[in-house]
């Protein structure tokens, strides 16, 4: 399998022929070698084949191991990943006192009047004391430095001096697509529940500078590639973290193809906001390097939270969850979307979000305004918390795909397993059904928070779907939802590939995990990284 090569005139430092057992898809050995030149694939096949085809003088790898299609991550946070390296981590804290520690030794290395910025993605399930931290005992910690610490992207813990900041009282009223927490005697505790309320303080917090905010996309960039990972999407973007890819992309080269989503808040037009995200100039072209994908709406929280909305109220509440968006805002941009045959993206995690958005994009298609949503880039995100096998008949016949993030369902067993019970649990991000029904599923990571690897993501599907599929999931499947290149060798595609130290077909498990499962990253034909 060949294309037509130059054999003079290439670029060295994007061109070079790999030897190995090559798998041009997830699948059995097919070819012995790839010859990629200036980024692109020209030829797939034996030895002698890519050989002939190959430029002379081109740089040439031999790997002993599987040479595989590099990975595509369908969602994950890529700035956020980076901003998360310079950031306090309290994700893997188990108790109360642990937690105020840590705060404590971060805050004595800022000055009093910094805001002290961080993760904490546990929730009370996953501590020792099975609640959170009080809004005193945050204060304590803190020092009287504002702080503001992130909750799975979702919530956060505000301490006294950051809600003062930003104007929150006991008596303030709760914001459109959340709330503040308060205790029994109406007084605030410093939880911040979905992102209406977090987006009150976050709207004080210094914003980060240009430089800062590409600087986090390049350590997130760099983190992917030591992954295998050379094609992605980064949900939930507002016009500035736009604007840094953007000029990060035009003025550089990362080794990452990206697709970026903007996020629409709640109650925004539809045509308005998609004019802001124009004006911006990211091409909507799938062949890019940095392409513009769907619109991102939240419709419900997350279920490590206790916030993914439910048909039931959540044991020891009189909820049943928080919908992020409202039903009028999700009607306005499906109409909207179905008219321009374009894409959205539906963070929807309970069986309540994903019920009501598939009848609500049901409705275009009923009333002959589109035949389907396939090939628009529509998809539901997560969709793990009691998934049931209807859903994916529906989504079937309405061309709606999927995003799955194994490594998150693995991240949130603990906590669903102490909320709603083993039965529940059993069936935490069930993808056998999605599949056997034809709906298109892209694995991913949902990163920072759960795992990253994508040999993660694998291992933890293996004995449900089998090596294969899990293996495509991270690659054609993910490439395939994100309507772009990759996930595959073939002439004419990106020279984007991965050298590892396993077959992912027969490897256990701990190996797809293993630190040194991927040994090199090749991205647009640059070797950026060999173990």
């Amino acid at each position: 399998m060949t294309t037509r090569a130059s054999r003079k005139g290439f670029d060295p430092a994007s061109s070079l022929v790999v030897f190995g057992d090559v798998r041009p898809a997830a699948g059995t050995r097919t070819a012995e070698a790839v010859c990629i030149v200036d980024g692109t694939v020209t030829a797939v096949g034996s030895v002698a084949e890519v050989t002939a085809a190959a430029p002379e003088g081109i740089r040439t790898v031999h790997h002993d191991g599987v040479v595989a299609p590099a990975f595509v991550d369908s969602h994950v946070h890529i700035m956020w990943l980076g901003r998360a390296t310079g950031r306090l981590r309290l994700d893997d804290c188990t108790s109360i006192p642990q937690v105020l520690d840590r705060i404590r030794a971060a805050a004595a290395e800022l000055p009093r009047s910094s805001w002290l910025l961080g993760s904490a993605g546990f929730d009370e399930t996953s501590l020792e004391e099975r609640r959170l931290p009080t809004l005193a005992e945050l204060d304590e910690a803190s020092g009287g430095r504002p702080m503001l610490l992130d909750r799975r992207g979702h919530d956060a813990l505000a301490d006294s001096a950051a809600l003062r900041t930003a104007g929150i009282r006991d008596d303030s009223p709760d914001p459109v697509g959340g709330h503040f927490g308060r205790d029994a005697d109406g007084h605030l505790t410093g939880e911040l529940v979905e992102h209406g309320a977090v987006a009150v303080v976050s709207a004080v917090v210094p914003a980060p500078t240009e430089a800062q905010r590409r600087g986090w996309i390049r350590t997130g960039l760099d983190e992917l590639v030591r992954v295998g990972v050379t094609c992605a999407a980064d949900p939930a973007l507002g016009l500035d973290e736009l604007a840094a890819y953007r000029d990060l992309y035009a003025s550089e080269d990362p080794p990452v193809r990206v697709v970026v989503f903007p996020h629409a808040p709640d109650g925004s037009d539809p045509a308005q906001f998609r004019a802001q995200i124009e004006s911006l100039g990211i091409p909507e072209d799938p062949g890019a390097r940095l392409s513009l994908g769907p619109v991102k709406l939240f419709v419900d929280g997350g279920g490590m939270l206790g916030t993914a909305l439910r048909h039931e109220p959540w044991p020891g509440t009189d909820s049943c969850g928080v919908q992020s968006t409202s039903t009028d805002t999700l009607e306005r941009y499906i109409a909207w979307a179905a008219q321009r045959r374009s894409g959205l993206a539906l963070h929807t995690v309970g069986p309540a979000a994903v019920e009501l958005v598939l009848d609500l994009l049901r409705r275009p298609v009923d009333a002959g305004v589109l035949p389907s949503w396939a090939g628009t880039g529509t998809h539901l995100i997560h969709a793990y918390l009691e998934h049931r096998a209807e859903f994916a008949a529906q989504a079937a016949e309405l061309g709606v795909g999927v995003a799955a993030q194994p490594a998150l369902s693995g991240a949130a067993l603990p906590s669903i397993r102490n909320r709603l019970g083993e039965p529940t649990a059993a069936t935490l991000g069930r993808l056998e059904d999605w599949l056997a029904h034809g709906v298109v599923v892209g694995g991913g990571s949902d990163a920072p928070g759960p795992e990253l690897s994508p040999g993660v993501g694998m291992s933890l599907v293996l004995g449900e779907i089998g090596a294969e599929a899990a293996w495509r999931l991270h690659t054609a499947g993910a490439a395939a939802l994100l309507g772009t290149a990759g996930g595959g060798l073939a002439p004419g595609g990106p020279g984007d590939l991965v050298l590892l130290a396993d077959d992912p077909l027969t490897a256990p498990g701990d190996r797809l995990t293993a630190a040194d499962f991927v040994r090199g990253t090749v991205a647009s034909g640059r070797l950026t990284t060999i173990g």
